[in-house]
């Protein structure tokens, strides 16, 4: 055979494979002999020239050659170094890299805010119903024993466990110098890193800066370019800010703008040295992460096949806004290039002889790969995950939709938003299509929309191997003219054991198939040795190493080891490989069956150490008798006039003429008592009597058809938080874990009596920490046990003589995890058969769908906050029509949306989200509450109404607001400005689809004031399809009503020193005035004036109107007053004209007043009394009074004052 017979290129490529199996290191002619035992080359034949144009890419010198047998070659080799055939061009960027959360360590030094990683690592494992079973049940609960770094003061029952987290990680914020040092030992010409957005902006935006953060990455990047190390940044390697994570982090549309806020800030700040970013590391990962709960933020199965379309949804139109924001304002002058980074993996079919296996290949690209790359080519979905989405629906009966393609505006943003593409390679897998009957039988919705088994093959290196190519090649075909960048590779080595052989072997497999790549397309800019410093693999949610382990020196080794690992790498990058760490993983909590594989370079210790009357003029006194005693009945008495003087300037009744005062007297003293109503601020106070002797407060008459009652909701009576499958509401989730959140679980008793533990109820019988005991904490666990004491509380309904009862239907008690698609049976049944033991008694239900208690798992999507909220709520609502809308004509979508929304902007109230989105939740909020009523509102009218024949409305609260200075115009526009901002905001929009002009201004103004960036846009305007909901979306009005406020205008010093963006965009100052009965009184009349005339031809229907008593203390009188009061003005508004069709009394019975409690607000009909187990109920004082409202629609009257 002649050298021109050899088949050069299949030659090459057997002997290639052969020596990348088999070659390890050799010095002897017989080392070389079983590499090419698979050969079926006949060399026999070849002389030394031709060898050497064989194999020129495996042996750089040949220093002896003999004729062999079939099958057996033998030479001597000297300085044989596979990776010396791989030639990369000179400009090849060429490294390793690392991510903050895994590496950095300092969780909390210098300012740096939480990531939703600490959240997870620091509480999501110890969150219990009660703080208490901390103690309880420890023993139950399997924890992980990775490494001793912590020293966890940790609670006795547990002692000696210790709990991973990333506290202290490698440490490297306190390690720089040190790890700069060893990159350039290592001799990367890069080094890719990402910045911690927590630790550079802690609350998400850059209202808040943290520059000794800033600090750190600013020298971080200067010492790179010191050593001509090319820094590549990725900005978000899954370390969110837990603040935005409160908001539904990645599943709410609103971290479009604070991503771009982030990555503006870090163009500014780090743009001019950084000329290589991507925006998202694996985005793919992030999404999954939403519907399971093995990663941070650990959103947990329920949302399994939907929160992860939502999240990939955000994710490409986050990163394209930042790509378009870079392209516009900072490519020209930094002249940088953006990515994104993907995750891949290579599939080859179980079968290959199989159609459907091979059909599964190309799905499970699309639903991997695809799905991310095809929106940055054509701005759409691979139609067979649409198509897949669609089946799987239909499957399962869904009705939500799941998945939303992209406006034309989005296609716009999203088409070629990058300038390379970024991806990270590790392995591949086997691929299996489906059977009808594998589909049937998968619980999991995202399982099914893939239709795919997939099985791991990353012991089969040769198809790793050539996946990497599979991979090079499907980006090649489906991305356009893309230019590639391997931003990780690596493969994982066992713990305490040295692999560095298989570590080298699959290294060399991928550099030989990336240099075929650029040999073929010379498209690949960059590859990065990935986990340098023993970073920990982020793969298969599973924490996969954190043991000490050993430290690999560099002494001098002998020259037969020149391919150990060491010495390999450091010899392909010119020097040797100083001592890295290992780092912590982002991963699974614990691995139960052992460690699982880690990849590193060089690893070493752990730190052992871890790195907040005037008298009151109630009417006790308020009969005034006047008994003919021996005076004549034309003279007044001295005495009795006195009496009279004494309240006149407070009890004032209109007079028709001063001529009849005498007549009027003579009727008060001839042994007829008479109740003075009210207070009323006349000017010159008058006294009127019929002149016949009778009660004035007979005056007060409603109609027959008037809807009297009183009313309650599910979180604060119900009770039974966990029973007959009822799924934790915000309000369950606050009051069993809010307060008791630590750092780490070992807090709770060092730090225990230090923490104000509120003293409420003992009706939670909790074994409570022996730091604490004797403390018992507020919850809604039992409240006043409504759920299991039905009959009782309808027996006391009826006796009191209610003609109507409005009450909420608890959301997770009937759909527990936030939709249709799972029912609790036993949950409808409570609600069903209290509807028709109402209606059985002739009390009409009304019926308020959302009062406060969202399921918890919607709130891990950002609750009201994250506009998805719409199509749940919608969903819910439907749910509610279906089953209970025969028997129901009078709903309302949400209770005081007002309070809703404030929940978003402070720590006070479920859902906590705190004050760090003061001024910007609330917004998004309101405007959600207000859609999802509107959506609600239009499914009715068009699905229901004709055949049910019911009324919607939305239920607000209410108050009167008076000028603290009558005669100040700032103080009365102050007045107009609180009715806008208070009630106006939701009522405005309903009526003509807009948001009050002065809220608008005011906003304006504060985010001029506090330099607000533009990408933060507080509040969000209707589209002309959302105005078209909105606006005339009810049937009536429904609003609570309790008390007024004195208003002042802020001063410009006021604004000024004001913090609270919220505050600030009200520009008034509210106090107090429910003292102020007389007030009170003419503010319920001043606010149906105010709906009057702001809200198109309402019917009004009062929802709640009550006055709390107080503990201990007799507040009976004060009561019936203040109903009179009310009662009175009511009466005058429907003889005025005034459509009003109901009015119900808060509350049915004492309850759990939210954060208040169970003692401090009363403002039942009936008592409970909480410190009893059983929580009997018992007539109050103001029984009789009410009944006789309820049963005869006039007002009783009033007692004297003893």
């Amino acid at each position: 055979m002649h050298n021109s017979d050899i088949p050069v290129l299949l030659d090459l490529q057997i002997i290639h494979r052969t020596i990348l199996e088999n070659i390890y290191e050799f010095t002897t002619t017989s080392d070389l002999t079983p590499c090419l035992r698979h050969s079926k080359l006949d060399l026999t034949s070849y002389n030394q020239t031709s060898i050497c144009e064989v194999v020129p890419v495996c042996i750089e010198t040949i220093q002896h050659f003999q004729n062999i047998d079939f099958s057996t070659i033998v030479f001597e080799a000297e300085g044989v170094d596979y990776f010396q055939t791989v030639t990369l061009p000179d400009d090849f960027m060429i490294g390793t890299g690392s991510s903050a959360y895994q590496i950095e360590g300092a969780w909390d030094a210098d300012n740096k805010g939480a990531s939703i990683w600490d959240y997870y690592f620091h509480t999501k494992n110890f969150i219990t119903s009660n703080p208490a079973d901390l103690l309880k049940q420890p023993q139950k609960r399997k924890f992980p024993m990775y490494h001793k770094g912590t020293d966890l003061h940790a609670l006795d029952a547990i002692r000696g466990y210790s709990f991973i987290n990333g506290d202290i990680a490698c440490d490297s914020y306190n390690k720089l110098d040190e790890d700069i040092d060893n990159l350039v030992e290592l001799g990367v010409n890069t080094y890719r890193f990402s910045i911690s957005w927590p630790r550079v902006l802690p609350n998400g935006d850059d209202r808040a800066i943290n520059y000794a953060g800033v600090e750190y990455y600013e020298k971080l990047i200067q010492k790179l370019k010191d050593n001509k190390i090319k820094p590549v940044v990725t900005m978000y390697h899954w370390d969110l800010p837990v603040s935005l994570q409160e908001l539904g982090g990645w599943a709410n549309p609103n971290i479009i703008e604070y991503f771009k806020n982030y990555a503006e800030f870090l163009f500014k700040t780090f743009g001019s040295q950084v000329e290589l970013w991507s925006t998202i590391n694996e985005p793919r990962f992030v999404a999954l992460a939403y519907g399971n709960e093995g990663m941070a933020p650990s959103v947990g199965e329920m949302f399994n096949g939907i929160s992860e379309y939502m999240v990939i949804r955000n994710l490409l139109l986050a990163h394209a806004a930042v790509y378009r924001l870079y392209e516009k304002h900072y490519a020209e002058s930094q002249k940088g290039e953006i990515s994104i980074c993907f995750d891949t993996a290579a599939y080859y079919p179980k079968n290959p002889k199989l159609a459907a296996d091979l059909k599964a290949v190309e799905k499970t690209f699309d639903f991997s790969l695809g799905i991310f790359t095809q929106p940055l080519v054509d701005g759409t979905f691979p139609k067979s995950i649409l198509e897949s989405i669609k089946k799987t629906d239909k499957y399962d009966n869904i009705s939500m939709k799941r998945i939303f393609e992209f406006t034309e505006e989005e296609k716009k943003d999203l088409i070629k938003s990058y300038d390379f593409i970024a991806f990270n390679y590790y392995d591949s897998y086997i691929v299996e299509a489906m059977t009808e009957t594998d589909y049937r039988q998968e619980a999991y919705l995202l399982n099914k929309d893939l239709g795919v088994k997939l099985s791991p093959n990353a012991e089969n290196l040769q198809a790793t191997f050539e996946g990497f190519t599979q991979v090079i090649n499907w980006l090649v075909n489906n991305v356009e003219n893309p230019k590639l960048f391997i931003a990780e590779n690596g493969i994982p080595e066992q713990p305490n054991v040295d692999q560095s052989d298989l570590k080298i072997k699959y290294h060399r497999g991928i550099l030989t198939e990336l240099n075929d790549a650029l040999n073929r397309k010379g498209i690949v800019s960059g590859h990065l040795w990935i986990r340098w410093n023993g970073q920990v693999d982020i793969l298969a949610n599973c924490l996969v190493y954190m043991q000490w382990t050993s430290t690999t020196q560099k002494d001098p080794v002998p020259r037969s080891h020149h391919l150990s690992s060491s010495k390999h790498f450091s010899k392909q990058n010119h020097c040797h490989l100083s001592n890295l760490r290992n780092n912590i993983t982002i991963g699974k909590c614990f691995t139960l069956k052992g460690f699982k594989n880690c990849q590193y370079i060089h690893s070493c210790h752990f730190p052992l150490k871890l790195k907040n009357t005037k008298y009151l003029l109630v009417w006790y006194i308020t009969v005034c008798s006047f008994i003919k005693s021996g005076v004549p009945q034309t003279d007044i008495p001295t005495n009795n006039y006195s009496i009279i003087a004494l309240f006149a300037d407070d009890t004032a009744i209109m007079v028709t003429d001063d001529s009849e005062y005498n007549m009027i007297i003579q009727q008060l003293i001839s042994n007829y008592s008479t109740t003075f109503p009210t207070r009323r601020n006349t000017g010159k106070s008058k006294l009127t009597f019929e002149a016949e002797a009778v009660d004035i407060f007979q005056t007060v008459s409603l109609p027959d058809n008037f809807m009297l009652g009183t009313g309650s909701s599910a979180y604060q009576i119900e009770g039974a938080w966990n029973a007959d499958n009822k799924a934790p509401s915000i309000w369950d989730h606050y009051f069993h874990t809010k307060n008791f959140l630590v750092s780490n679980p070992g807090d709770l008793l060092t730090k225990a009596q230090k923490k104000k533990f509120p003293i409420y109820h003992k009706g939670t019988d909790l074994h409570a920490l022996d730091a604490i005991r004797g403390y018992s904490f507020l919850n809604g666990d039992i409240a006043c046990d409504s759920y299991n004491k039905l009959d009782e509380d309808i027996k006391n309904l009826v006796e009191l003589g209610v003609n109507t009862y409005r009450f909420s239907i608890s959301w997770p008690r009937v759909l527990p995890f936030g939709d249709d698609r799972t029912v609790n049976n036993l949950g409808v049944q409570y609600y069903k058969k209290l509807i028709k033991k109402l209606k059985d008694n002739k009390i009409t239900p009304v019926v308020t769908i959302y009062h406060w208690d969202l399921p918890v798992s919607l709130q891990e999507l950002g609750g009201w906050a994250n506009s998805i909220i719409i199509e749940y709520f919608t969903n819910y609502s439907d749910f509610l029509f279906k089953t209970f809308g025969a028997d129901v004509k009078l709903w309302t979508t949400i209770n005081e949306p007002r309070f809703v929304a404030m929940a978003y902007g402070n720590e006070g109230m479920a859902p906590s989200v705190g004050e760090t989105f003061n001024g910007i939740a609330e917004y998004l909020v309101i405007r959600n509450l207000l859609l999802a009523h509107a959506k609600a509102y239009r499914l009715y009218e068009k699905d229901y109404a004709p055949s049910q024949k019911g009324e919607i409305s939305i239920c607000f609260d209410t108050a009167a607001y008076f000028p603290q200075n009558p005669e100040l115009e700032a103080d009365k526009n102050a007045v107009d400005k609180a009715y806008d901002f208070m009630l106006g905001v939701f009522t405005q929009p309903l009526v003509n689809g807009t948001f009050p002009q002065s809220l608008l201004d005011s906003i304006a103004k504060t985010n001029k004031e506090e330099k607000i960036t533009k990408h933060i846009k507080r509040i969000v305007e209707f589209t002309e399809e959302e105005k078209t909901d909105l606006k005339k979306s009810y049937d009536f009005i429904a609003f609570n009503y309790y008390d007024s406020f004195k208003v002042q205008a802020m001063t410009e010093a006021d604004f000024k020193e004001e913090v609270c963006l919220l505050n600030k965009d009200l520009g008034v100052i509210l106090s107090p005035n429910s003292e102020n009965l007389k007030e009170t009184f003419e503010g319920f009349t001043q606010v149906i004036n105010w709906l009057v005339n702001h809200v198109d031809n309402p019917k009004l229907f009062i929802a709640e109107n009550g006055i709390s008593e107080k503990p201990n203390e007799d507040g009976s009188a004060l009561k019936i007053e203040y109903h009179h009061g009310i009662l009175t003005e009511l009466d005058k508004a429907l003889k005025e004209g005034v459509v009003i069709t109901g009015y119900c009394v808060w509350s049915f019975m004492d309850s759990l007043e939210w954060t208040s409690g169970y003692f401090s607000k009363l403002f039942g009909i009936y008592a409970v009394d909480f410190n009893n187990p059983k929580r009997p109920r018992s007539k109050k004082k103001s029984f009789d009074f009410f009944k006789t409202v309820f049963t005869k629609k006039t007002l009783p009257a009033l007692e004297s004052k003893k």
